[in-house]
């Protein structure tokens, strides 16, 4: 993007030494409002366990990544026998096989004809997270987030059930004050034009 961008707001959701989601919105180049509450640019971070996850350099309109999060932190039930009974690293890698699969007989023998794509939560598209790779498995009353940086290590976080859905406070956080800096800004003047004859 040409020009400099001009940070507006922010706000970090949950405990970041446990699990939350942080984002910033900017102001368009030459200090340009977006239109609609969801067409703001910023950057967004997942915090885990005090590591930061994501492209700490990468601006993007926040609500495409975060509205996926929201999405994948409203299924339930993302319990599997053959990924629980698996090292981190083996579960990330066979659920990620199963998605992006190729020719690897191996592969295809353990997951037969698994669908494990559910278990996806990163990347899946998201452009603040290119180059990492996450899974969320259920398993009794935790969750896993397995995760890692393509080439790095995997590591493996339990936490109570339902911790991941934190994003929905993130997103809800988010519209509010994405809707709440649109007013004054263009969204009074839209509202002006569009109610003239």
């Amino acid at each position: 993007m040409e020009g400099t961008l001009q940070f507006v707001f922010g706000s970090r959701t949950g405990d970041r030494w446990r699990f939350a989601i942080e984002f910033e919105a900017y102001l368009l180049p030459y200090g340009r409002r977006p239109r609609l509450w969801n067409e703001w640019w910023g950057t967004l971070w997942i915090w885990v366990n005090g590591q930061l996850v994501g492209d700490t350099a990468q601006i993007e309109t926040v609500m495409n990544d975060l509205g996926s999060l929201h999405t994948d932190a409203m299924f339930t039930g993302r319990q599997s026998d053959l990924l629980s009974s698996r090292s981190a690293k083996e579960a990330l890698d066979i659920a990620r096989w199963s998605v992006y699969g190729n020719d690897d007989e191996n592969m295809r023998k353990i997951v037969g004809d698994r669908n494990l794509e559910e278990f996806e939560i990163l990347p899946r598209g998201k452009a603040f997270f290119d180059g990492w790779e996450a899974i969320l498995l259920e398993n009794g009353n935790e969750e896993h987030f397995i995760y890692r940086r393509r080439g790095e290590e995997v590591v493996d976080v339990a936490w109570p059930i339902g911790t991941f859905r934190d994003v929905n406070r993130a997103k809800d956080e988010f519209e509010n004050m994405a809707k709440s800096h649109l007013i004054g800004g263009n969204a009074a003047w839209f509202a002006t034009r569009k109610s003239m004859p």
